[in-house]
Parts: C-alpha cells; structure tokens; sequence
C-alpha cells in the first residue's frame, strides 16, 4: 500500500494540485511549520547570505564556495576518498537503498541507522554549516529542514544516458534547494560539469506528460534555454 502512495505522490507532485497537498501537509505540521518560523527570527543573516538567496531566487541557481568552510569540504573529500579506498581493498558490493542507476553507487546508504543518518555523520555535520543555513532561511522565508545528505561515486558505464543524466525536473517539494559539492576537480567537459538551464523555465505541457529529455530532444523544446 505505501509504494502505491508513494507512486500516486510522485505523480501528483508534477501537477498544480501538489500545492494543495503541500498546504495540506503544512496545517497537518502546523505547530511545527509555527516553531521553525519562531526560529528563523533568532538568526543573523548577512548581506553575503541574502545577496546569495536573491541570486537564487532570481536565476534558479548560485555558486556557494565563498559560503562554504574550505576545511569542512576537505574533511568529506578526505573521509569519501578513504571509503573509495575501503571498498576497493575490501572488494565487496556497496549496501544500496537504491540500485537502479547503473552509473552511481551511493557510498553513505550503508551508514544510516534506523533508516536515518546520526547527526554526528560529517556529511550531515557538512549540510548543517550555519553559512548554508543562512542563507537557506533566507531563501525559503522559514528554518531549513535537512531532508537527506547523499554521496555518490559517479563512472561510466559506457551504457545509453538514462534516468538523472538526461535533462530532468526534480520535484522533490514545492520549494527545495540541493547543494551539489564537488569533491574532484571538475576542469573541462570530460569531468562531467553540472549543467542547467537557468530559470527553471519549463512548458505548461511538461506536466505528467515528459519527465526526461535527451539533449537533441531538450534543444528542439527549449530552443532559447540559456544553459549554465
């Protein structure tokens, strides 16, 4: 029964009515929506946060390294090279949640305890930097809430482009933001750069109907796209 749920959710977050679930959701949480918004006024948020947040708001997108702790990023990089070191030696498979998506293993799913991740997991810890709260709140009007932390080893497959490869929309929420933090140089096309259309601009017939695109197809439909 969950997985059906979850299936008729998925559908319903890429229509119009996910807004009235969404504030659904928000009067079912309503003490706890009212308790973040009390704490979003003890924050100090600074000229560099909200310049960030306007940015966001008006592009769909911000580069965030003069945000983030150089130090914190160089502790996951060094922590996520040792697993990569581990796993090779060990030459046994990753414990993964999910599996379809041949040309990612996802390194932290195996350290979740009862199906969550322990505060005290650096990846957390790195998620949690009051620099990226800061500017969050300030994006969202509202105390972020951290929904998952996620590290994935990306390689090629030599396989057809598929799933999160191709052109996509994520409708995780109505309001979400993800912070994509390299952990390799990323110096030319080869290393596989993130790329986005800018403004999230999308046709009124994307609804349901298409949730992938290959670039040859992504082009045809958005001819004008300004690509980052």
């Amino acid at each position: 029964m969950i997985k059906y749920i979850r299936k008729l959710v998925w559908y319903l977050a890429r229509t119009p009515l996910v807004h009235l679930w969404k504030l659904l959701r928000r009067l079912q949480h309503a003490g706890l929506v009212a308790r973040r918004k009390r704490l979003l006024s003890q924050l100090e948020i600074t000229s560099l946060q909200k310049s960030k947040a306007d940015f966001l708001t008006a592009n769909g997108w911000v580069e965030l390294s003069d945000l983030v702790d150089p130090m914190a990023l160089e502790s996951i990089a060094q922590r996520s090279d040792e697993k990569l070191r581990q796993i090779a030696q060990s030459g046994s498979e990753v414990k993964q949640e999910i599996t379809h998506k041949s040309f990612w293993v996802r390194l932290l799913d195996e350290e979740k305890v009862n199906g969550k991740y322990p505060v005290e997991n650096p990846y957390v810890q790195f998620a949690l930097q009051n620099q990226l709260i800061g500017f969050l709140a300030s994006y969202l009007g509202n105390l972020p809430q951290l929904d998952d932390v996620l590290l994935t080893y990306s390689r090629p497959t030599g396989n057809k482009l598929s799933y999160s490869q191709l052109w996509h929309r994520d409708y995780d929420d109505t309001r979400v933001v993800k912070v994509f933090p390299y952990l390799t140089d990323v110096k030319d096309i080869e290393d596989g750069p993130f790329t986005l259309m800018q403004n999230n601009r999308r046709k009124a017939s994307d609804i349901i109907v298409k949730s992938r695109y290959s670039d040859s197809a992504f082009e045809a439909r958005y001819p004008d796209a300004e690509i980052k």
